[in-house]
């Protein structure tokens, strides 16, 4: 290991929230040209990480494939000047997002970790949050933002309407944003594979006060479904645009470039 921080992505969800089981992992759906999970690697590799490790599932083959990928490790490439280890890991069929962190080496989180799933994306500086869990020395750090509702809300008195706002952004909202830091130490509150992060682990680390948030109050986009997609197209979202194309390359087509 290069003693630098990963940049781990939770890819091995079976999307039933975007088509089912059926249909194209959300991993590789693709924003402007760019699959998922190519702009997830691309935000934390530019917020400090050196290494990419995809943890997959039953998708495994279909993610390499749909990248091009020869076998499971390759380069990502962001850039005549940037360009890192990138790895497919496969973690198992029906494991839950916390379980999944558990086929990792503590080894390999000696410096940290950044995580993040597929489908979230943000101009928050994710640097800033590993920077504060280092310095507090906690296990956790989460990224907290003020979502627009799905929802309009209504505003009467006595039945008569005074205000409606549709899908308002709740400023007092403290939402889980899908981007994390950990220390090797979140390995100690992983007790099986079946559990997800954001339930029984995440209750044992706050039980141990080893918990710490930091709001983000710029730019933040979830993708759950192709309506979605079609909307940050539609918006050209300043999120989906990149200075360069991530691609993955093979070691030996890096080196015959080189």
């Amino acid at each position: 290991m290069d003693g630098g921080m990963i940049g781990i992505i939770l890819a091995g969800g079976k999307s039933l929230r975007f088509g089912g089981a059926t249909s194209k992992p959300k991993p590789i759906i693709e924003v402007n040209g760019i699959p998922l999970v190519l702009r997830a690697a691309a935000k934390l590799a530019t917020e400090g990480a050196t290494r990419i490790c995809v943890l997959t599932g039953q998708n495994h083959e279909v993610i390499r494939d749909a990248l091009g990928m020869e076998n499971d490790d390759g380069l990502l490439w962001l850039g005549p000047h940037c360009t890192i280890p990138f790895e497919l890991r496969y973690s198992g069929d029906n494991t839950g997002s916390a379980g999944r962190l558990l086929v990792i080496d503590r080894s390999e989180l000696a410096r940290g970790a950044l995580l993040s799933y597929t489908d979230v994306f943000t101009d928050a500086p994710l640097g800033e949050l590993a920077a504060g869990v280092r310095t507090l020395g906690v296990t956790f750090g989460m990224m907290t933002v003020s979502p627009h509702l799905p929802w309009g809300i209504v505003i009467a008195k006595n039945g008569l309407v005074t205000q409606f706002d549709e899908k308002p952004r709740d400023q007092l909202i403290r939402a889980n944003s899908g981007f994390y830091y950990c220390a090797p130490s979140i390995l100690d509150f992983l007790h099986k594979r079946s559990e997800m992060l954001e339930k029984e682990p995440m209750k044992r680390m706050i039980e141990a006060e080893t918990v710490r948030s930091l709001h983000h109050e710029g730019r933040w986009v979830g993708i759950d479904s192709p309506k979605d997609v079609a909307e940050v197209e539609a918006a050209d979202c300043d999120l989906f645009c990149c200075l360069e194309k991530p691609v993955i390359l093979s070691s030996s087509t890096f080196n015959a470039l080189d």
